[in-house]
């Protein structure tokens, strides 16, 4: 039986001569490369997909595809994705096991990032550590939620040094919460908005309520 041709809903392979391959992730045993900018990365493709059903998608695609019918790098099939270099690095480490810790928190970015790809890339995994990070600030329980409130100038410092106060991390994971529906955070950052700054807050709600309608 002959495989049905398809054209795969994806970048083209940038072109570009000056490609810069990961030191960490590239893998001279790897099936499939992955592309970001001019960073390439040679990984297991069922490694990756195991964590990303879009991922997963795509490869399928392939397998499934006719030959030379798709981009291909060293001899492998490979994907050039939208993001950045920085992001997608950051995802790919996640999800081969690197930089797990619970230390290994940058800033607020490093949040977005892991949303951001989490969410584009349907890897549940990179949400919910980004979702573990946010509770540690408001928690679900209220006696957890009132000790966190209690301890919040010694976490506000894994969040620098983008953030400048702690009612501007409120804002700024407001803002998160609302473009990535985290349901299990909002209620309670609405409330510490609210009641820290309740004439700021009214003012700046209708701002979150708009970006909500534009996501």
């Amino acid at each position: 039986m002959v495989a049905p041709q398809l054209t795969l809903s994806w970048y083209p392979t940038s072109k570009s001569s000056n490609v810069v391959m990961d030191p960490d992730l590239w893998f001279e045993d790897g099936d499939v490369v992955i592309v970001a900018g001019n960073t390439h990365y040679k990984l297991w493709a069922n490694l990756i997909a195991r964590h990303s059903t879009r991922f997963k998608t795509m490869f399928l695609e392939t397998n499934l595809a006719a030959p030379h019918t798709y981009d291909t790098f060293d001899d492998c099939p490979s994907y050039t994705l939208p993001h950045k270099p920085e992001e997608v690095t950051l995802m790919l480490r996640r999800m081969m096991g690197f930089d797990r810790a619970e230390s290994v928190l940058v800033d607020i970015r490093t949040l977005e990032t892991l949303l951001e790809t989490g969410t584009y890339y349907e890897a549940p995994s990179l949400r919910e550590e980004a979702l573990l990070w946010i509770q540690k600030l408001y928690p679900t329980s209220l006696p957890a939620f009132e000790q966190a409130r209690k301890a919040r100038t010694t976490l506000i410092p894994f969040f620098a040094p983008s953030i400048k106060s702690p009612l501007d991390l409120d804002y700024r994971l407001a803002r998160l919460a609302f473009r990535y529906r985290l349901r299990e955070v909002l209620p309670l950052i609405l409330y510490n908005l609210a009641a820290a700054e309740p004439i700021a807050f009214l003012e700046t709600s209708y701002k979150l309520a708009t970006l909500l309608d534009r996501v």
